[in-house]
Parts: structure tokens; sequence; C-alpha cells
């Protein structure tokens, strides 16, 4: 494999966020929960919460994660998906974050550590503050363990993001499939026992 130029910034920048500690320091986040009305299972979770500069030219945003149910789950157990982006805060043009050095730099003014150790504390808060019996199982198979599905805009993403969570959490993450077929856009995990984080 040929490294050029671009691919050496991101494996520098990735090896740079993991020597760092990243997971630690998290910003301070609000939960919600919505439920089914009809049913009182959790279809979705929300967590916001605000960025702080570090300088004065740096911008103040507010974020949304949402870990929702896919209704296009497989037989493989009820899958909740993960998604950022933020909601407001000065220029926002777009809902959606691919969540890199690059974009951390243009959302926030300044390159913002704490938004991955965030993440990484959102996915720990789900899964030792949320009742398992509360989530969405799979019809078919109820036994099954609820997965947790994230999709990157990136290989480069994904690697990060499974690589914070093995080294904060223990998680062992995999790729994802749709209908048997791999989806090298994503990767999911099973959400772990609350007694093992």
């Amino acid at each position: 494999m040929k490294l050029t130029r671009k691919k050496l910034k991101i494996l520098i920048n990735e090896t740079l966020l993991l020597e760092l500690g990243i997971g630690k320091n998290p910003y301070t986040f609000t939960r919600y929960e919505n439920t089914n009305r009809r049913t009182d299972m959790i279809e979705s979770v929300r967590y916001f919460f605000t960025t702080i500069p570090k300088s004065d030219e740096a911008a103040t945003y507010q974020y949304l994660v949402e870990i929702s149910i896919d209704w296009n789950m497989e037989n493989q157990g009820a899958i909740y998906d993960v998604i950022f982006y933020p909601v407001a805060g000065p220029g926002i043009k777009s809902n959606t974050s691919d969540m890199g050095i690059d974009d951390m730099r243009v959302l926030t003014g300044e390159i913002d550590f704490r938004l991955f150790s965030t993440i990484v504390a959102i996915i720990r808060d789900f899964a030792t503050k949320i009742d398992r019996d509360d989530l969405i199982k799979n019809g078919d198979h109820p036994d099954d363990p609820v997965t947790i599905k994230f999709e990157g805009t990136s290989d480069s993403r994904n690697r990060l993001y499974k690589s914070l969570l093995k080294r904060n959490l223990g998680i062992e993450a995999r790729q994802s499939t749709f209908e048997g077929i791999p989806d090298d856009d994503a990767f999911e995990f099973d959400l772990p026992d609350p007694d093992e984080l």
C-alpha cells in the first residue's frame, strides 16, 4: 500500500488523538428519553451538550447526539443508530458532521478533542443508565443483544472511533452488514453489560 501525504496525515492525527488519552474530560450533557406512547419502549435517547470555546475567536455550539432505533433492522437483534450533529451556532449550514480534525476546526473555530471524549461518554451513559428492559428488541429473537451502529463518513473516522471505544470502554466493534452484505461505511457492537464498564 502506497502511503500518500494525505494518508500519513490521517494516521498521525489518529495516533495523536489516541495517545492524548481522548475519552477523558467530556462536556456535560443532558439526556432525554423518547418512548413510544403505546408500548412505553424507548425509541430514541437524545443527548445535548454545548462546547466551551478556549479563545475569544472560537464559537460556542450546541450539539445533539441521538441514539435511535433503526426500523430497517435485520433478524440479528435490535439496532440503534448513533447520529451526531450541531444544532445551533454561527454559520450552521448542515445538520451533519464528519467528526474529523478539520471538521472540528470549522465547527468550533478550534480543534476541540472534548467532542470525541463526549461521544465516548455518551455511549457509556447509554450502556449503563438506560434500562435494557425498556429498549426495543427483535420480535423474532428477543434474547439477542441490542446492537449499536455507528456510521462514519470515512474509513479513518470509523477506525478512530473503534479505537477510542476499545481503549476507553473495552468494546470490540465489527463491520456492519445489510441483508448479509458488508457495509463498508459503518461498524457496530453489542451493547456491553453495565457491570463491564
